[in-house]
């Protein structure tokens, strides 16, 4: 580019030439770049994002305007990508960006590097800075299984210190103390939970490859005439094998009623959401069941996916659902989607 720009000079005046090829003084500076992240972020949002043409910084003529280069390079990528979103929070609420796209993906399919441990906060008094940490549950096989943690065990301390706003984020670590109370009482919803004693310091160490299986738990309960069937979903993973013989199990027992535990389930794969409205219900196949609205310039992929029927599907016209603040993304979507056809109580 030096030499470039050298001939450029000498193109525009001879009166240039001296002074651009005089050894004692500097080469002239490049213009500045865009950084390659930053820019790769921007361009995936002005081709994808769906609220595209509301963001002044992400119309197509911005890319070419003096402002590009220091208005994307003086972020983050991360917080380049959150500053372009529209009304963020408000209208926009559900997206948000990831630097290992590899590791999401296994997550997603129920591969992770973890400890099994899956647990909620809460804080001991209302807008306390004190904390406790409520174990959800614990994946079978796991170091925390193998440790003896149990679901609704309540975590007091992290490496030593008592749990609070500024070091519970050290439960995420790969290598941790953590301290359970001997008992709690109180309730979670009410913003009061009182602990009593303490165990003996347990150290957690994730491993990697850990697999969770989505389909956490299932039972059938007997109560009078009717055979109500519990099932725990904890991710829409991309293979809906476990759920599809999960419902083949509960459709066996004869259930009459179903109760679907998606407390703990913050999403996934459109398409095993798909797989779960039809397992519900069955009657409805070829029903419209979710509509994929792209903007403007992807219209190619707009789609609409249809309720399908299987061996297993359970032919509802009622099902209870369990929620919580976790339950989100395909969970919602699901939940919203087979209001159009049966009722759906949910409760939490």
């Amino acid at each position: 580019m030096r030499f470039i720009n050298k001939l450029l000079f000498v193109s525009v005046t001879g009166a240039m030439l001296l002074t651009s090829c005089n050894r004692n003084n500097p080469d002239p500076i490049e213009p500045e770049k865009a950084k390659e992240e930053n820019d790769f972020v921007w361009r995936g949002l002005n081709s994808w994002y769906y609220w595209q043409e509301k963001v002044p910084e992400l119309a197509d003529s911005f890319k070419n305007s003096a402002q590009y280069v220091s208005t994307i390079n003086s972020k983050t990528p991360d917080a380049l990508f959150y500053s372009l979103l529209y009304q963020y929070r408000t209208i926009d609420r559900n997206s948000w960006i990831i630097s290992d796209i590899d590791k999401q993906l296994a997550n997603s399919n129920g591969v992770s590097k973890s400890n099994g441990m899956d647990f909620t906060i809460y804080s001991k008094v209302p807008n306390g800075d004190t904390k406790v940490g409520i174990v959800n549950y614990v994946v079978p096989n796991s170091p925390a299984y193998n440790a003896g943690i149990k679901r609704g065990d309540v975590i007091t301390r992290v490496n030593g210190a008592v749990l609070n706003n500024f070091n519970y984020g050290q439960l995420l670590s790969d290598s941790f103390s953590v301290t359970f109370a001997q008992s709690a009482s109180g309730d979670a919803s009410s913003g009061v939970i009182t602990t009593t004693g303490e165990k003996a310091a347990i150290t957690l160490t994730a491993v990697d490859n850990l697999v969770e299986h989505a389909v956490a738990a299932q039972q059938v309960f007997n109560e009078g005439n009717k055979k109500i069937g519990y099932l725990v979903y904890n991710a829409f993973q991309n293979n809906d094998s476990e759920l599809v013989t999960a419902f083949g199990n509960l459709k066996g027992q004869g259930i009459t009623d179903l109760i679907l535990d998606l407390r703990y389930n913050g999403g996934g794969f459109v398409d095993t959401a798909v797989s779960l409205g039809g397992l519900i219900t069955g009657q409805f196949s070829n029903a419209p069941f979710v509509i994929m609205d792209f903007n403007k310039k992807h219209q190619d992929e707009n789609e609409t996916k249809y309720l399908g029927s299987a061996a297993g599907s359970l032919n509802l016209n009622k099902i209870y659902v369990l929620t919580s603040g976790g339950t989100a993304s395909a969970s919602e979507l699901t939940i919203d989607c087979l209001r159009r056809y049966i009722s759906v109580i949910t409760i939490g």
